[in-house]
């Protein structure tokens, strides 16, 4: 299960522009948000290489986090 991520944001809001996320750990997110975390992030880039514990669970941005993010142009 992802429980971290390169931008770990931890409630609050916050806008992040022209930066790139990526993730190369086990169970490790580009982006990921809790707590009620509500993040912009405008022309970002965001990947993902390495492994998953479960592999129904390898995103690049958690699920949970999408109903909650902006993406920006």
């Amino acid at each position: 299960m992802i429980k971290s991520g390169v931008l770990t944001l931890n409630g609050g809001t916050a806008t992040n522009t022209g930066q790139t996320y990526a993730a190369t750990q086990t169970d490790q997110s580009s982006v990921y948000a809790l707590n009620d975390g509500n993040l912009t992030l405008n022309n970002c880039i965001m990947t993902k290489t390495g492994d998953a514990s479960d592999i129904t669970e390898n995103p690049v941005i958690t699920t949970a986090l999408m109903k909650k993010m902006v993406f920006g142009m």
